[in-house]
């Protein structure tokens, strides 16, 4: 809630010292369902108390009059179309991003790749950093199947080729290393998922060794000793 924030920073000003800083809080809302806007101030800002003392009453009115409206700084993506986006933005990165989080939050196909990466046409490839390309992919193949991962990811390469077709290494490349950092994360987490089920595989067979041993006369804690289990879990066997 933007009131929170305002109000944590002013609450540091006031202990430093320091005068209160002057504020402009901007609002991005992804779109994924209507914003009326019915109560905006209070549904950002929060509800006053139902009962205030006169004191308290007289300060909040006061403060009123420093509140500040969202009405002008409110990004909706819920209220744009493709048009409205293309029109009211200019810079390709920024609309290509407004275009799939639009998408993305109404549960759009990701058929629409070649849209957003048309608008990189003219975007310098120095500007295409691997942050970026990674947001951005994020939201293009959120949508999309598992089994078609690859083929998403090969459309994208493909319509950037016809925007940068030199791009060597530049929005392609970063795909690619962000592809190959995603594999490796996959990989790792299958090795920590082997490593798991061995481990429970082997004590499992601890306790049946244990359970074993216990019918004989050796005493629970040599049969702790041999195993490795503690003494408590052998005597609950």
């Amino acid at each position: 809630m933007p009131g929170k924030h305002l109000g944590s920073i002013w609450e540091a000003d006031y202990k430093q010292k320091a005068g209160y800083q002057l504020l402009f809080p901007v609002i991005f809302y992804h779109g994924q369902k209507a914003w009326p806007y019915d109560n905006l101030l209070e549904e950002l800002m929060g509800s006053a108390p139902a009962v205030l003392d006169e004191e308290s009453a007289n300060t909040l009115r006061a403060l009123r009059r420093y509140q500040p409206s969202f009405e002008y700084v409110l990004i909706n993506l819920h209220d744009y179309d493709d048009d409205k986006i293309m029109g009211t933005f200019n810079e390709g990165m920024l609309r290509a991003s407004l275009l799939a989080m639009r998408d993305y939050a109404l549960g759009e196909p990701v058929r629409r790749i070649p849209r957003y990466i048309s608008n990189l046409q003219g975007v310098a490839l120095s500007d295409l950093s691997l942050s970026f390309v990674s947001d951005l992919a994020k939201y293009i193949m959120a949508l999309g199947p598992e089994p078609e991962k690859m083929d998403i990811m090969r459309e994208i390469k493909e319509e950037t080729i016809k925007i940068h077709p030199s791009d060597q290494p530049g929005f392609v490349s970063a795909l690619d290393a962000w592809n190959r950092e995603k594999e490796e994360a996959a990989r790792e987490a299958a090795k920590i998922a082997a490593k798991e089920a061995a481990q429970q595989a082997s004590y499992r067979e601890k306790l049946a060794i244990a359970r074993n041993l216990k019918s004989t006369e050796i005493s629970i804690s040599a049969i702790s000793v041999a195993t490795g289990l503690p003494i408590e879990v052998i005597e609950k066997l």
